[in-house]
């Protein structure tokens, strides 16, 4: 059954540097796994990072040291190719350099207790992180365009990265705070719900990560441009994608939470 831990939590959402989901969005996953937790990986939880808050703050520290280790960097993302058509090992992930390759890595690391604490737990971390960033759409597909870095987009009275406004701006909409939002799409998950969404691999919510890309976004918003020659997008636009935010959101934290209970048994 679950535990409902959203409550506990508000006093950790401390603003910092954001990257990927954002900040609020990586709080969310983490917030809304942490209900979804076995006893047995609840336990192994608190002994690799010291209390469960620290699973929520710690979901953004793979952000916070990826200047630090810029070898780290591709982690956080794989290209496929907007005419890929799905996840090719050789072609998107070469040396296992791609948030695919490590996710099933540091699932492994995490489960194996042989390995020293300090190795599991920087693995868990990793795993916290990169589960959410491969449900961020833009995170798994590529048109020449870094993943939409390089296509600026006008909404709102606002122009922005179309990156960004996947990574922050729309999570925005769900609400003001990682809790509020927590709170909100964990009553709309139901147990049938996610019981369909526990499986698959990071290559499957890769390509699925891919297809809304392919079919939403760079469908209303494909080509490089500059700051100031965005492509205007109508503030209808805010009503058809947050659905695909929200599921992508509540979609990563059912399965970080499935990975961990099938691997701290």
């Amino acid at each position: 059954m679950r535990r409902f831990v959203v409550a506990v939590l508000v006093s950790i959402f401390i603003p910092t540097a954001c990257l990927a989901w954002g900040e609020k969005g990586h709080k969310v996953v983490a917030t809304i796994a942490l209900n979804y937790l076995s006893e047995n990986a609840h336990s192994e939880v608190e002994d690799l990072l010291g209390d469960t808050s620290q699973f929520v703050e710690l979901s953004i520290w793979a952000d916070q040291v990826r200047f630090s280790r810029p070898d780290t960097a591709p982690w956080h993302f794989v290209d496929i190719p907007f005419d890929g058509g799905a996840f090719n090992a050789s072609r998107d992930c070469p040396n296992n350099d791609c948030v695919v390759a490590k996710i099933a890595e540091f699932t492994q690391t995490v489960g194996n207790k042989q390995l020293a604490k300090p190795v599991r737990a920087e693995a868990l971390k990793w795993l916290i992180h990169f589960v959410a960033d491969v449900h961020q759409p833009l995170h798994s597909a590529d048109d020449n365009d870094r993943g939409g870095n390089e296509v600026w987009v006008r909404i709102g009275g606002k122009t922005d990265r179309l990156h960004s406004l996947w990574d922050t701006g729309l999570v925005n909409q769900l609400g003001d705070t990682p809790t509020d939002i927590a709170t909100a799409l964990i009553g709309g998950i139901s147990d049938v719900t996610a019981s369909t969404w526990r499986g698959g691999t990071a290559v499957d919510w890769a390509n699925e990560s891919f297809h809304i890309a392919h079919a939403f976004i760079y469908a209303r918003s494909r080509g490089k441009n500059t700051k100031s020659t965005p492509i205007f997008l109508p503030d209808s636009y805010f009503d058809d994608a947050t659905p695909y935010v929200s599921q992508r959101i509540e979609m990563a934290s059912v399965r970080l939470a499935w990975i961990l209970n099938q691997g701290l048994r």
